[in-house]
């Protein structure tokens, strides 16, 4: 992902930093993230869509 495309989320208030991240592995694919827009604290919290794996079911 390009970081210039990720959301700011920091304050809350009128985010104008970037300063909250999701760590992924090889193994975790994802599909789709948001910043939701509830105040609870000085920070927006992320929501990430994933896939496991390939998604493809394993045969022996």
């Amino acid at each position: 992902m390009d970081k210039a495309s990720l959301p700011l989320t920091e304050p809350a208030w009128h985010p104008t930093r970037r300063l909250d991240y999701i760590l992924t592995s090889p193994q975790l694919k994802v599909k789709k993230y948001s910043v939701l827009n509830f105040h609870f604290s000085d920070h927006l919290p992320l929501m990430v869509d994933f896939e496991y794996g390939s998604g493809k079911k394993r045969t022996r």
